[in-house]
C-alpha cells in the first residue's frame, strides 16, 4: 500500500516513469493487485497506449469488478478507443455500484453522443448536474450538445458561464470556437495559443485546442495559420491513413455489392421521386458523389445549384 501511494503521488506530479516503477514492484510480488493494474492503466491512456491500457484495465476489472472506478476507467478507454458500444455496459455498472458517480455518468453521455443518440446523451448530462449541480463537465456536454443541434446562442452562453468560472477550461473554450464567429481582437484567442504552448499538455487535451484554434484563424481570415493548426491537431489526435486496412475495406465493398447482391433485393430502396440534394464542404467529394449517381439511367444530375449558398446568407452561415 504504501508503495502504490508513493507512486500515486509521483503520477499526480506527472512523473510517469517513476509512478510506473511503483505500480511494477508491487506487481512482480502481486500480479493481481487490482489498484496497481488499474493504475498502470491510466499511465497508459497517459502515454495514448489504449490497446495497452485496455489490457491492464480489463485486468483490474476481471479481478475486482464491484469497484465503480475501474468499470468507470475501463469503460473511458474504451470510448478513447473509438468503442462506445461496448463502454456503456461498463459504464453503467459503475453508476449502480455507486450512485452519483457523476464522471462515469457524463462518460455514458460522451458515449451515447458518439452513438449519435441526442436523447439519452442530453438524459445522462442532466442526471450528472443533477447528482452535482454546476458539474463543469456536464454543462459543457449539454453545451456542446446544443452546438450539434444547431443551438449556436444558447451554446454560447453556456460555454461563456464555464469560462467565467475556470478561464482554462479547454472543453468550454473549445466550444466556444464552434459556437461563434471570432474577431481578431477577442481575448480567448491569446488564453488559447498560450495553452495549447505549455508542454505539460496532454494530447488529447491539446488537439481540441489546436483544432480550435484552426477554425477561429480561419474566421478572421489567417488562412496559412489555420491549416497549421488543423494539421498539428490532427498529428496530436493521433490520426493516420492505414492504405491497406483502405484497400481492404473498397476490396470488401465491392465483393458484397455485386450486380447478382441488388437483382436479389429488388424492393429494396425508397421509392420517392423528391430530389435528393447532396451537400458538402468543398473539396470533399459532393461532385464526383453526383456524377456516380447520375450515371444511373433513371437518375440526372443538376449541376451545382446556388440554392444553399443563398440559404446560408440568409441565415448568415456564408460569405455574401
Amino acid at each position: 500500500a504504501d508503495i502504490i501511494a508513493r507512486g500515486s503521488a509521483l503520477h499526480n506530479q506527472r512523473k510517469f516513469r517513476e509512478a510506473e516503477y511503483c505500480y511494477q514492484l508491487v506487481l512482480r510480488d502481486d500480479p493481481g493487485n487490482t489498484d496497481a493494474l488499474n493504475l498502470m492503466g491510466l499511465l497508459a491512456i497517459e502515454a495514448d497506449r489504449y490497446s495497452i491500457a485496455l489490457d491492464f484495465l480489463g485486468k483490474a476489472v476481471k479481478g475486482n469488478p464491484k469497484v465503480a472506478i475501474y468499470q468507470n476507467n475501463l469503460g473511458n478507454a474504451l470510448l478513447l478507443s473509438a468503442k462506445p458500444d461496448e463502454e456503456i455496459p461498463h459504464l453503467k455498472r459503475a453508476v449502480s455500484l455507486e450512485p452519483g458517480y457523476t464522471d462515469a455518468i457524463c462518460n455514458l453521455g460522451r458515449a451515447y453522443r458518439s452513438l449519435g443518440d441526442a436523447g439519452k446523451t442530453e438524459k445522462y448530462y442532466q442526471q450528472a448536474l443533477d447528482s452535482e449541480p454546476g458539474f463543469a463537465r456536464a454543462r459543457a456536454g449539454l453545451a456542446e450538445l446544443a452546438v450539434e443541434t444547431g443551438k449556436l446562442a444558447e451554446a454560447e452562453t453556456a460555454f461563456r458561464s464555464i469560462l467565467q468560472e475556470d478561464p482554462e477550461n479547454i472543453e468550454a473554450l473549445w466550444g466556444l470556437a464552434i459556437a461563434r464567429k471570432f474577431s481578431a481582437d477577442d481575448p480567448e484567442i491569446a488564453v488559447m495559443e498560450s495553452l495549447a504552448a505549455r508542454p505539460d499538455l496532454k494530447n488529447d487535451q491539446r488537439a481540441p485546442l489546436l483544432h480550435g484554434l484552426g477554425k477561429i484563424y480561419n474566421d478572421i481570415g489567417r488562412y496559412d495559420d489555420a491549416i497549421a493548426s488543423f494539421v498539428r491537431g490532427k498529428q496530436f489526435k493521433g490520426m493516420k491513413f492505414h492504405m491497406d486496412l483502405h484497400k481492404r475495406t473498397y476490396a470488401q465493398l465491392r465483393a458484397t455489392f455485386t450486380k447478382a447482391f441488388f437483382a436479389g433485393r429488388p424492393g429494396l430502396g425508397n421509392n420517392d421521386e423528391r430530389p435528393v440534394f447532396i451537400v458538402g464542404m468543398p473539396r470533399t467529394g459532393t461532385t464526383l458523389t453526383e456524377q456516380i449517381l447520375a450515371s444511373h439511367g433513371q437518375i440526372h444530375g443538376l449541376g451545382e445549384l446556388p440554392d444553399m449558398r443563398h440559404i446560408g446568407r440568409s441565415l448568415k452561415y456564408a460569405d455574401p
